[in-house]
């Protein structure tokens, strides 16, 4: 039995968790694989180091480069006097 007042050693799962979330090299890793940029936006509110961390351009080079725009849509013209229509393509349900 401890005694009172003696630091209980956290949990495996918590400190194998602590140590992924402080070091930044391997949650960046982790962040470039979130597939959409609103989810990164999510991520970034998390807490100022992950602010920071979402926010260095060169992560955002390397999230770019791993995740290219979509394609939203394109301008279809009918001809005649109408103005050019636009048609949006499918999108998945987090960027719709």
């Amino acid at each position: 039995m401890e005694a009172l007042g003696a630091p209980r050693s956290p949990p495996p799962a918590t400190a194998a968790t602590s140590a992924v979330l402080d070091d930044d090299d391997l949650l960046g890793e982790i962040l470039l694989r979130v597939t959409f940029p609103t989810s990164l936006v999510r991520t970034a509110l998390v807490c100022k180091s992950w602010l920071r961390l979402a926010s260095d351009p060169v992560f955002l080079r390397r999230f770019r480069d791993l995740h290219p725009p979509s394609f939203l849509g394109f301008y279809v013209k009918t001809g005649g006097t109408k103005p050019p229509r636009f048609v949006p393509m499918p999108q998945p349900p987090e960027l719709a």
